[in-house]
């Protein structure tokens, strides 16, 4: 498969998954049918480019491209991190993994949700603040629907 296919993939797989390492990357793009060495994707990370950031987790790869679809961050955060998500009026509490509890905020603060007015995390629990009851409700849901898929 050429370049452009294997660039087209990594970009799918930095969104979908935490990739950490090289390795990694390395190992699911063996998984998706693609026969690639490390100094290939290291090339690949550069001409992509690929930028290592800090998360609860660690160092992860990402991509510039993932700034323009910040629900599909979000939704990916939840799945991978919030264990539950309750409800008191206009606030919504998410409990998260250890340590992941900020870059889960900072997902929620970027992300366009219009009930969402803030965010404030701990190391395992952010607590979401709605404009009122009604959209505390709607936060909820959409979290809740994020969560289950």
């Amino acid at each position: 498969m050429d370049k452009r296919s294997r660039h087209r993939v990594i970009k799918e797989i930095v969104l979908g998954q935490n990739i950490a390492t090289q390795e990694d990357l390395v190992e699911a793009l063996l998984e998706r049918g693609f026969s690639v060495t490390q100094a290939t994707v290291s090339r690949d990370i550069a001409q992509i480019p690929l930028q290592k950031v800090r998360t609860g987790g660690g160092l992860m790869y990402h991509w510039q491209g993932q700034v323009a679809e910040p629900n599909i961050r979000l939704a990916r955060m939840v799945r991978e991190f919030v264990l539950s998500v309750g409800r008191s009026q206009n606030l919504v509490l998410l409990k998260t993994r250890p340590g992941t509890a900020q870059p889960v905020a900072a997902s929620l603060d970027e992300a366009p949700l219009e009930p969402v007015l803030g965010t404030l995390a701990g190391d395992d629990t952010v607590l979401v603040v709605a404009k009122d009851v009604h959209a505390g409700g709607q936060a909820h849901e959409i979290l809740e629907q994020m969560l289950e898929k």
